[in-house]
């Protein structure tokens, strides 16, 4: 969502899933504190698939646990609000 927003409203692109969040917390349409927990989130995705052989299952648990599902439904509530606004 991030990605189309930023390439749509504001002509700007971003080279990865980090930049996808915090992007949009620097054009006002999510907060700031949204963003860093997504962006912890990207960061913890970006270690699991790229290594995987060295995971620590407890760690992983852990970082998603602390930023996880909350972050990833607020930073839907935001996106959402913002897209309301712009196409009412």
């Amino acid at each position: 969502m991030g990605r189309v927003i930023l390439e749509k409203d504001f002509r700007v692109a971003v080279e990865s899933y980090r930049e996808a969040f915090l992007k949009p917390a620097e054009k006002g349409v999510i907060n700031a504190e949204i963003a860093q927990s997504m962006a912890r989130l990207a960061g913890l995705r970006n270690i699991i698939v790229h290594r995987y052989w060295s995971v620590d299952d407890m760690s992983i648990y852990n970082d998603a646990r602390r930023s996880g599902v909350e972050a990833v439904e607020r930073f839907i509530e935001e996106v959402l609000g913002y897209i309301e606004t712009k196409d009412p």
